[in-house]
């Protein structure tokens, strides 16, 4: 079974291509620093349900 920070990780990275964004400006828009971003998408850190709500808002998607 796969990690869920990897999963979730390779998530907020498709997202963020879509959009056509950089890590710098996912970061910037969810008020997180770009270390944070890398990280996270490497699925080296969890993310916490506050970051995945700002990562949300940030790409104008809902949680529900």
């Amino acid at each position: 079974m796969e990690d869920i920070a990897v999963i979730v990780g390779e998530r907020i990275k498709e997202l963020r291509n879509k959009k056509a964004w950089t890590q710098e400006q996912l970061a910037e828009y969810a008020d997180l620093h770009v270390s944070y971003i890398i990280a996270l998408e490497k699925g080296r850190k969890n993310a916490s349900v506050n970051v995945i709500y700002r990562i949300a808002n940030a790409f104008d998607i809902s949680l529900m």
